[in-house]
């Protein structure tokens, strides 16, 4: 038996709650918007925030209505527990504590890191010993590891969904639902930030997340999902399987083949790194393809689609939401490799002219240096001279996900401004990148 699970739509109680919280961080942002206020009522809405107009809210009157709406959420979640609604309760107090930080944790609850949710302690205790949650039931291990030896097989693998991302593995149940839990958070944190300034629609149907244990599976499946059956190079621990039909599968192995072909086993922390990078490419193309101009590979600007998602690998999860790591050394491999953002600051002299990378063709755009370049422009043209550039790249970003892309498309996102001028900016904004150990 294929077991499917979904999570519910919001309640009319729930939505009328997170009206009222999205009203009160309304309260708080300036004439100009917040993109930090407006990130978090998209979270809560799951829409962008309307551009509000009024005076700039001070700091305190911030605080408090940060206050007022994690206290919405607080009592929501309390409501939702007195009436036996276990999900809607660890889902709210999520929210309360991960889009607002200063929020003291309520007695009895915990962090469950492996699904990014915080929840009663005794809860996340038994999760912690094996048991598991199965169409409302409690299981215990012995329970679990009878379901997942029925699941061990791609004839009747585990499928768990979200409805909007769907997991399909012969792995443990544990394994399906932590994938689906990191990519849900990571989606809805990516539509948040980006939504508004670029038209982002979900696919009409689930997008697809393969996860194999071993190599021999991740190139079986990556066959069977192949147009024709081609099968492209694969190296890494996830791979973004891009075709002309729609929702297109991301494939992920806990066991990736380097560039000599050589294979070795990995965990979590490796495997989530390279999940990152290839959600995002999924994301970012599944949600333009109601207005995809073209079915075939972009050709131009390809170093912003690549560079997009090597710098969204960088967005981390924690129990107070995702957040960019500045980290010295990321996973990667079997240890640990470089991070980006370390790369460009101490190889900043002999980096590539920035108006000369971003005019490369695709086909030099193949290099652990160009990764580590693009990830940094990616960041420097989102946040670099304060913001300026931000919605030059996103408009960017929209043509080449279209696949819209041509040979001015930098020009056409960034009019009255060559690559080449700035070169001084983007390298006071490398050298200034402060580095995590």
């Amino acid at each position: 038996m294929t077991l499917l699970l979904l999570i519910l739509a919001a309640s009319p109680l729930e939505e009328e709650a997170l009206g009222k919280a999205a009203a009160e961080l309304a309260r708080a942002m300036s004439e100009e918007g917040s993109r930090e206020e407006g990130r978090r009522i998209a979270l809560l809405l799951g829409h962008p925030a309307p551009p509000r107009r009024g005076p700039r809210a001070s700091a305190a009157e911030v605080a408090a209505a940060h206050e007022r709406a994690a206290r919405i959420l607080l009592d929501l979640a309390d409501a939702q527990e007195r009436a036996g609604d276990e999900e809607g309760f660890e889902r709210n107090l999520t929210r309360a504590l991960t889009l607002f930080p200063a929020t003291a944790a309520p007695a009895g609850v915990a962090w469950f890191e492996p699904y990014l949710r915080w929840m009663r302690s005794e809860r996340a205790e038994r999760l912690a010993r094996g048991d598991e949650r199965v169409d409302g039931i409690w299981m215990d291990r012995a329970g679990v590891d009878a379901l997942d030896r029925a699941h061990a097989t791609w004839a009747a693998p585990w499928v768990v969904s979200d409805g909007v991302h769907e997991v399909r593995t012969t792995l443990p149940l544990r394994t399906a639902r932590r994938v689906l839990a990191h990519a849900s958070a990571f989606r809805a944190f990516l539509l948040a930030e980006f939504a508004g300034d670029w038209d982002l629609r979900a696919p009409r149907a689930p997008m697809p997340i393969l996860v194999t244990a071993t190599q021999a599976e991740f190139e079986a499946r990556t066959r069977e999902n192949s147009p024709g059956g081609a099968m492209p190079a694969l190296q890494g621990a996830a791979y973004y399987l891009w075709s002309s039909r729609r929702t297109s599968p991301c494939l992920v192995t806990f066991e990736p083949k380097d560039a000599t072909g050589t294979t070795s086993r990995i965990g979590f922390e490796q495997l989530l790194v390279s999940l990152r990078h290839e959600l995002a490419h999924q994301i970012a193309f599944e949600y333009s393809r109601h207005a995809a101009a073209n079915a075939r590979p972009v050709r131009h600007q390809f170093w912003a689609v690549e560079g997009f998602a090597e710098f969204c690998s960088n967005l981390a999860p924690s129990e107070r939401g995702f957040r960019l790591r500045h980290a010295r050394r990321v996973p990667g491999g079997t240890g640990y490799f470089e991070g980006n953002f370390a790369y460009c600051q101490r190889n900043l002299e002999r980096l590539p002219a920035f108006g000369s990378f971003v005019a490369a063709p695709r086909d030099e755009f193949a290099t652990p240096e160009a990764y580590h370049m693009g990830a940094t422009a990616a960041y420097f043209l989102l946040e670099g001279d304060g913001g300026a550039h931000r919605a030059g790249f996103l408009r960017l970003l929209q043509t080449v996900h279209r696949m819209d892309d041509r040979p001015d498309s930098f020009a056409r996102a960034f009019p009255g401004i060559r690559p080449a001028d700035l070169q001084p900016s983007w390298e006071a904004f490398v050298r200034a990148i402060r580095l995590e150990e």
